[in-house]
């Protein structure tokens, strides 16, 4: 199903003066300088009172960005009934919830520095490129790659655990393994392109809500939720430049899809859009090497 309209009303696009390139080159450098190594199965503190490096940066490349959000068979939730309990939202409208929360809030992130397109901010615009993107991507269970000297993985072609046109296959594995996208489609990131004029193409592949294990006895066990978020980002070569899993806790009373998305899920889109300007401006632009 087709969900109209957005209703919420997003930010409207500001766009900065480009920077000199000797003013890139400083930027750039007190990015790779202040920035800290970055994991591939990082998780995001909730108590942390540092800003971003990225949330502070200007505005350095003239990349286009598309986020795409995941197939509603990509929603794995195992606290639903919880939070239909006190909203009274059934499954699809928590599921949108989610999916809505975190295209705001990755948009919202990589906006302070690039110009950023939603495919669902109007759905019913955007029906056919949705179907497009349906259509046109097919998943896999990857091993999960080390942000630090990033690789992208390698699929395992002889597992029988993956997603084709949005139809999930036997899973056998998920130890150090995410849900990466994989273009099925050659013309789908040239038609986006030529709609859309971007050239760098963020895909949420999965998202996963965590209960809290049930540990008998243990009053110190961790109470705490959790949510994952498998994605892919690919430049308009189709070259995939940046992937994996962030995942990020929030407290067993947070039932609202809006309030987690905006309080918890935010930290980890933080977190893609850092990754996602690394991968945009590699060190070796600054380097040279």
């Amino acid at each position: 199903m087709v969900h109209k309209m957005k209703t919420k009303l997003r930010s409207k696009k500001t766009f900065l003066a480009p920077l000199r390139l000797s003013e890139r080159l400083i930027v750039s450098l007190l990015f790779v300088l202040f920035s800290g190594a970055i994991f591939s199965q990082t998780t995001i503190s909730n108590d942390t009172a540092k800003k971003s490096v990225f949330a502070t940066n200007p505005i350095t490349t003239k990349h286009k960005i598309l986020v795409l959000p995941f197939n509603n068979k990509m929603y794995m939730s195992e606290i639903d009934h919880v939070i239909n309990a006190e909203t009274k939202q059934n499954q699809k409208e928590i599921r949108w919830g989610f999916k809505d929360g975190i295209d705001e809030q990755l948009c919202k992130k990589l906006k302070s520095k690039y110009d950023v397109v939603s495919l669902i901010e109007d759905t019913v615009k955007n029906k056919k490129e949705i179907g497009m993107v349906i259509a046109g991507v097919n998943y896999s269970y990857d091993k999960v790659p080390v942000q630090e000297k990033y690789k992208a993985p390698k699929s395992d072609y002889k597992q029988e655990n993956q997603v084709k046109k949005g139809q999930i296959a036997d899973e056998v594995n998920y130890d150090a393994r995410f849900m990466n996208a994989k273009i099925r489609d050659k013309e789908l990131l040239t038609s986006l392109n030529k709609k859309y004029k971007t050239d760098v193409f963020v895909f949420v592949n999965e998202l996963d809500l965590k209960a809290p294990p049930m540990v008998n006895g243990d009053l110190a066990a961790d109470k705490n939720r959790t949510a994952v978020i498998h994605y892919t980002v690919f430049n308009l070569a189709g070259k995939e430049i940046n992937s994996g899993t962030v995942s990020v806790k929030f407290p067993k009373n947070a039932n609202s899809p809006d309030k987690i998305s905006s309080s918890y899920i935010s930290k980890a889109m933080e977190e893609i859009a850092a990754r996602v300007d690394k991968a945009l401006n590699p060190p070796s632009l600054v380097t040279g090497k």
